[in-house]
């Protein structure tokens, strides 16, 4: 669970999901986030788990750096808006990621919620 956009991820057998993570004052710019994440990934890969998925926000630069370090890549972005009193979640994929594993991120992080707002928006047009 996500609670910061109350969102349930769904992951399949042989995933993980990361999230929440802090390096105290005294400890950063030490490496110790990337080294902690190849560690957890390596003990990850020994029980068989092939997928983890990590989150940082978007200004948490350092956070994208630690990740990028432990050899994360950047596929897509949790995208929260407010339309009026409704909440809309999507994931956006990064330029140059295969298809299949932005929907892969879609089926983990929205359990394809997001594909019934894009039917809503898009169904105005089609009548």
């Amino acid at each position: 669970m996500i609670s910061e956009f109350s969102l349930r991820i769904k992951l399949l057998p042989g995933e993980a999901y990361i999230w929440d993570c802090a390096t105290g004052q005294n400890f950063r710019r030490q490496r110790l986030y990337s080294a902690l994440l190849v560690y957890i990934i390596g003990e990850l890969r020994s029980e068989n788990l092939c997928r983890v998925w990590i989150g940082a926000d978007l200004d948490n630069e350092a956070s994208q750096k630690g990740i990028a370090n432990a050899g994360f890549h950047h596929v897509a972005d949790l995208v929260v808006s407010r339309v009026l009193a409704m909440r809309l979640v999507w994931v956006q994929g990064q330029p140059g990621v295969p298809a299949h594993i932005i929907a892969e991120a879609r089926r983990a992080f929205l359990d394809d919620r997001d594909k019934v707002w894009l039917r809503a928006v898009s169904a105005p047009a089609q009548r």
